[in-house]
C-alpha cells in the first residue's frame, strides 16, 4: 500500500510561487501561515520555493525578502501564529499544529548572496507533515 502512495508523491510536481500575489498551490499549502506584510517571496535563480499537498501530508518552502530585521520578523511570527492554532515547538524557531512542523529560520544575509538592502533580511519557511 505505501509503494503506490510513494509513487504518486514522487510523480506529483511542486510548484514554484507566483511573485504577483498570494495565490497558488504553495499559499493554500500555507494557509494557516501568517507572513509579515512587508516580505515577499526571492524571484529568479535564487528563488527556493515549493510545495506539496496529498491528503492530509503537506511539505512546503519558502524563502521571504523583506523590509524588518530578522528580530521582528520572529516577533511578528510569535505574536500572530497562536491565532492560526500553532504552539511553540522544543527549539527556537520551531512551531508544531498537530502533525505538522514549522521551522522559521530569520537571517540579515551576513554573506550578501541575496543582495538585500539597508534593514531588510530574510525569513525562509519550512512546513512539514510527520510522514
Amino acid at each position: 500500500m505505501r509503494l503506490p502512495l510513494l509513487l504518486l508523491l514522487l510523480g506529483l510536481p511542486s510548484c514554484n510561487v507566483s511573485p504577483s500575489g498570494h495565490s497558488g498551490e504553495l499559499w493554500q499549502v500555507l494557509d494557516d501561515v501568517p507572513i509579515p506584510s512587508s516580505y515577499r517571496p526571492i524571484e529568479g535563480r535564487l528563488a527556493e520555493s515549493e510545495a506539496l499537498s496529498v491528503g492530509r501530508y503537506r511539505s512546503a518552502k519558502i524563502l521571504l525578502r523583506g523590509k524588518s530585521s530578522p528580530e521582528s520578523a520572529m516577533a511578528y511570527m510569535a505574536e500572530r501564529l497562536p491565532e492560526f492554532g500553532w504552539a511553540p515547538g522544543a527549539s527556537t524557531g520551531t512551531w508544531q499544529k498537530s502533525d505538522v512542523t514549522l521551522e522559521l529560520s530569520p537571517t540579515n544575509d551576513p554573506g550578501g548572496l541575496y543582495g538585500l538592502s539597508l534593514g531588510e533580511s530574510l525569513l525562509r519557511l519550512e512546513i512539514r507533515a510527520a510522514r
